[in-house]
């Protein structure tokens, strides 16, 4: 059964645009070979390989190619808001190294893939804080790297700048430009294209949610393998890091282990390390600053100041280097204290096997889990009350309600028509051998019927951005597309 929730899987979350007046699939064979064209269109044109894995930009996955909105002509290729691309990407290479081993087929290019893009998390981890700094204009001696303590799982929600783009635009619009969409770009977008204050936009609470469901997928699906034959060029740092910090991490945390001259990364541990950093963050230390100055700004209502919720909980996050709230999406707002830390304190315990009070950094928050449980209880059963994204991802990957979770999910997505990923999600995270997931073998049957009806109106080919509502979307994963894409 696994295997056909896994070929449905990871078939929807590659980034489709595409035509109606291509032909549609009906069977399997057709299936597989439109997604491995699919595939290759990503390869080609929304991601630069290289093995430089350190180098700003690389190996992160772009998302579509629009009309800029601010000029509102541009033509710019965008590496979106960080929501879909770790959960969209390292789904899409789970499953397919799944898939591939399991039927002794070469997997070796997906596993180069995915190695790239876990050290493309990595990257991201260790170097934030330091450009975060700069940004900050720190005095010259807090410029740097401090390692162990910047890799902690805050980091922006991407690293693609000026000067990657300007070393490598032309991968993406000269002779390998994808020109379907354009003949030429204009130029790319980030967080780092607009202003000064982007370099501080890190991770958002609904970020983390996305990125919590990516890991949990490469976490069930993909153990320890030989990446000794994958070329990998560190940056070696002063102090003793001929490799460079990243790899010493790594090390440090054997998840890279070295023996006899081949090289084993064990992708589960990995998965978990970066879920356990996470927490972390999710857990930051108030008050802010000193109460009183806190409940003067939200009084005033000034920038960056949230009605108690800086005041009365942990459960927000936090730029490390500036001590601010992060600008959006901080958890700061009351709206999702207990949904966003218990819920996710308590997935990422089921997930990693960890207690949950050796995860819990502030043992008065205790209290949280019995405002968290009556969240999920009677006579809170409806199927809406699940309609919140970062509910719903954190109640799919804890199994909150123990033989219920997956029926409640179908409800939503019956109802909603929202969300439609979290049934899949739970299916492959949950073994129904191991745990009471209340899953019948006719549901299995009912969520290969309902996702090869979608599979089978996938057009063969793409041009242009022309409507088609089942796979216009620029990501199944992260919402459906409800409405034309810009032109």
């Amino acid at each position: 059964m696994k295997k056909i929730i896994i070929y449905i899987l990871v078939i929807i979350v590659v980034t489709l645009i595409v035509t109606p007046n291509c032909v549609y699939a009906q069977d399997e064979a057709t299936n597989l070979e439109k997604y491995w064209r699919y595939r290759q269109r990503f390869r080609d044109h929304f991601i630069y390989p290289s093995e430089f894995v350190e180098e700003p930009g690389v190996n992160w996955p772009a998302f579509e190619y629009k009309i800029d909105e601010d000029d509102g002509w541009s033509k710019i290729l965008d590496f979106s808001d960080g929501n879909p691309n770790i959960f969209a990407y390292a789904t899409v290479l789970s499953t397919e190294l799944w898939l591939l081993k399991n039927n002794g087929q070469d997997y070796s290019s997906t596993l180069q893939d995915l190695y790239y893009f876990m050290l493309a998390i990595e990257r991201l981890d260790c170097y934030s804080e330091y450009h975060w700094r700069i940004a900050l204009n720190k005095p010259l001696p807090q410029q740097t790297i401090d390692y162990p303590d910047d890799i902690n799982g805050y980091h922006s929600r991407d690293d693609v700048s000026e000067p990657f783009w300007q070393l490598h635009q032309y991968y993406f619009i000269g002779d390998n430009a994808i020109s379907e969409y354009y003949e030429w770009l204009q130029g790319f977008g980030s967080i780092y294209s607009s202003d000064v204050i982007a370099y501080m936009e890190g991770s958002s609470h609904d970020n983390l949610a996305r990125n919590f469901a990516g890991l949990a997928i490469l976490h069930a699906l993909v153990g320890e393998e030989d990446v000794t034959s994958i070329p990998v060029i560190w940056n070696p740092q002063l102090g003793g890091y001929p490799d460079g910090y990243i790899k010493d991490y790594l090390e440090n945390k054997d998840i890279l282990t070295e023996d006899g001259g081949v090289t084993t990364i064990d992708f589960g541990k990995w998965a978990e390390d970066i879920i356990i950093r996470y927490i972390d963050q999710l857990q930051a230390p108030w008050p802010r600053i000193i109460p009183p100055v806190d409940l003067i700004g939200t009084v005033l209502n000034l920038p960056g100041f949230y009605p108690g919720g800086d005041l009365f909980t942990h459960w927000v996050l936090r730029n490390p280097v500036s001590g601010d709230l992060v600008p959006e999406g901080n958890g700061a707002d009351g709206g999702i204290f207990y949904t966003t830390g218990w819920g996710f304190l308590c997935a990422a315990s089921h997930i990693t096997g960890e207690p949950i009070n050796d995860l819990l950094e502030y043992p008065l928050d205790k209290p949280d889990e019995l405002i968290y449980k009556a969240l999920l209880a009677p006579p809170n059963l409806e199927a809406e009350k699940l309609t919140l994204y970062i509910e719903s991802v954190a109640a799919t990957l804890d199994d909150a309600l123990i033989g219920d979770t997956y029926n409640r999910l179908i409800n939503i997505r019956n109802d909603k028509e929202m969300y439609e990923i979290l049934p899949l999600v739970y299916l492959v995270v949950h073994d129904a051998d191991k745990y009471n997931t209340g899953v019948l073998p006719s549901d299995y049957n009912d969520e290969y019927n309902y996702y090869l009806d979608l599979l089978n109106i996938a057009p063969t080919c793409f041009s242009g951005s022309d409507f088609v509502p089942e796979y216009s979307g620029t990501c199944r994963l992260v919402w459906r597309p409800d409405e034309v894409p810009e032109e």
